[in-house]
């Protein structure tokens, strides 16, 4: 079984048996000599990923750093949050599995892929809907719990069916609690 990474984007990538800090990481990512295991280069598929950090990606470099020290281009990975996350890491993979709970966003972020279909073709982006006032969420960057976000946590079982297994795991959307202390995802 593969060991899967889980990167909740509040400064902690959770691999089993230990929890490391982004900011303690320092990794240095050269990804124009970035390969994938079949020994394609990344860079001469995509040229705008010269540029790191992505200003497209809403995280730190660090945390960009590090999640790309994890990604060699042969992994299934499974996203909560969608954007510029989206576009970019899944450039790193070899499948790319995204859930997102706001419509607006979900159709900003779909008009991206469909703009490039080519880059795009192993992703699957998917939208669990969870409204403002859905048990008592304020909506927008309010706080929320897990049973506000209950379908939008357990949206993989459902709308994915296919996945047998993940490599990597990244919780960039709403409840990331809720994520931390749902262990059945992992299961």
């Amino acid at each position: 079984m593969s060991e899967v990474v889980v990167l909740l984007i509040v400064g902690l990538l959770f691999i089993p048996g230990r929890v490391v800090e982004a900011a303690d990481v320092g990794v240095p990512v050269s990804i124009a000599n970035q390969h994938n295991a079949s020994g394609r280069n990344f860079h001469a598929r995509h040229p705008r990923l010269d540029r790191f950090p992505s200003r497209e990606v809403w995280m730190h470099s660090e945390e960009q750093s590090l999640l790309l020290k994890y990604l060699t281009g042969s992994q299934v990975m499974l996203e909560w949050g969608s954007g510029g996350s989206t576009t970019y890491f899944s450039l790193w993979t070899q499948r790319y599995y995204s859930i997102e709970h706001n419509p607006e966003w979900y159709a900003k972020v779909r008009s991206k892929l469909n703009a490039s279909l080519s880059s795009f073709q192993h992703v699957t982006y998917h939208l669990e809907t969870v409204v403002s006032g859905f048990r008592g969420w304020k909506g927008a960057l309010a706080p929320a719990t897990f049973a506000q976000f209950h379908s939008y946590v357990k949206a993989p079982g459902r709308a994915f069916p296919e996945i047998v297994f993940l490599d990597r795991v990244l919780v960039d959307g709403r409840a990331r609690v809720a994520f931390n202390l749902c262990t059945s995802l992992l299961e």
